[in-house]
C-alpha cells in the first residue's frame, strides 16, 4: 500500500501521559524497534513523540527503549499537549494490566474530541470496547508487541483507514462532549 501519498513527512504518534507501570507506554517503543526489524523501509515514515514526566519509571524502563524516530519531549502543559495533538497523526494510550480494565483514560476523550485515530494497548474493558465499538483506532493486547507492532504497520501502511477511522471520530465526537456527558 502506499504511504502518505500527499505529504512528504512523517506520520506522527503521540503518547502524552504517565510513565508508569499502569500505562507501561515503552511497549510503544520496543513495538516500533520490533517493526523497524521487520519493515526497516517504515523507518521515514513513523514519528514517536512521548510527552511525560522523567520520574524514576521512566529512566528505569522508558528512557532505554528511545531509539532514531523517537523522541521525549519531557513534561509539557497540558494547553502545549492539546497543541501537539491538533496536530498529530495517529494517538497512542495504554493501560498495562487487566486490572485496570474499565478505567477510561482521559486521553481517549482528548483524542476523540480532536479526531486523532487511536492505537492502543488495553485490556478488555470500558476502553477497548468503546475504541472498537466506534472503529475509532486499533487495539493489541496487553503485553503484545508484535501485535502492537502490525497495528502500527496498518496504520502507517493503509491511508484509506486513517480516513475511515478519523471519519468515525468526527461522527462520534457530538456524543463524548462532556456537555452531552452531563444530565
Amino acid at each position: 500500500a502506499p504511504l502518505r501519498q500527499t505529504e512528504n513527512h512523517p506520520l506522527r504518534l503521540i503518547y502524552a501521559g504517565a510513565m508508569s507501570a499502569v500505562q507501561r507506554p515503552e511497549i510503544l517503543l520496543i513495538a516500533y524497534a520490533f517493526l523497524l526489524s521487520r519493515r526497516p523501509d517504515l523507518k521515514d515514515h513513523l514519528q514517536i513523540d512521548l510527552y511525560g514526566p522523567a520520574g524514576h519509571y521512566f529512566k528505569l524502563r522508558v528512557q532505554q527503549q528511545l531509539v532514531p524516530g523517537t523522541q521525549f519531549h519531557g513534561f509539557v502543559a497540558h494547553d502545549q499537549v492539546a497543541q501537539q495533538l491538533r496536530q498529530a497523526d495517529l494517538g497512542f494510550l495504554s493501560l498495562g494490566d487487566p486490572v485496570y480494565a474499565y478505567a477510561t483514560p482521559t486521553k481517549l476523550f482528548e483524542y476523540i474530541e480532536y479526531e486523532v485515530p487511536m492505537v492502543g494497548v488495553l485490556p478488555p474493558g470500558a476502553s477497548r470496547d468503546l475504541i472498537v465499538r466506534h472503529d475509532l483506532g486499533l487495539v493489541a493486547e496487553v503485553g503484545d508487541v508484535e501485535g502492537l507492532a502490525s497495528c502500527l504497520e496498518q496504520l502507517c501502511c493503509q491511508p484509506e483507514l486513517r480516513q475511515r477511522l478519523r471519519a468515525n471520530l468526527a461522527r462520534v465526537k457530538p456524543l463524548f462532549r462532556p456537555e452531552t456527558q452531563v444530565h
